[in-house]
């Protein structure tokens, strides 16, 4: 089940990452997960013999990991949005020697500058930062918004069920 989650989590967070520069990977992440979910529905009903033996800590560990998934897209998304050389070819420079060092004209004060600020690329870093206070101090932040906003109580569901083991709950002929 761990190499599922991994070539999940792989093809969520490599797609995240470089999407914004390259486009074409979002419809390739969808035939991917396709591909993987029809793959995994056969397997499931033709191959595997017994149920993957498993809780719920490596679920859990999965949607943690991935939650910071918009981060990446936010983050590197404005990273090429804001850079020169990926917009136009007028900031493209000629490279004397194979080993020199290549000027991009893109650094990390850019933010901070008029030319950051230009859209496409201020509302990705606007959103990675509200999604970032959001991860860290969203625990502080939420009873705040439930006092203010009563309609907008964040629920948090727990599954108590009193089902035994799969194995145990068979019998014995199952078995």
């Amino acid at each position: 089940m761990h190499y599922k989650y991994s070539t999940v989590m792989n093809i969520c967070f490599v797609t995240l990452m470089f999407g914004l520069g390259l486009p074409v990977l979002f419809p390739i992440a969808v035939v991917s997960f396709a591909i993987l979910y029809f793959l995994e529905k056969a397997m499931l009903y033709y191959i595997y013999r017994l149920p993957p033996m498993y809780d719920e800590r490596l679920s859990e560990s999965v949607i943690n990991k991935l939650r910071w998934a918009p981060c990446f897209l936010l983050a590197f998304g404005y990273w090429m949005a804001s850079s020169n050389q990926l917009i136009s070819n007028d900031h493209l420079y000629e490279v004397e020697k194979s080993s020199s060092t290549r000027t991009t004209d893109h650094y990390e004060f850019d933010p901070f500058t008029a030319e950051g600020w230009a859209a496409p690329a201020w509302p990705l870093l606007l959103f990675f930062w509200c999604i970032l206070f959001a991860a860290f101090f969203g625990s502080c932040v939420r009873p705040q918004m439930e006092k203010c906003c009563p309609k907008l109580k964040f629920a948090n569901f727990e599954v108590q069920q009193s089902i035994d083991n799969y194995f145990k709950s068979l019998e014995d002929h199952q078995r």
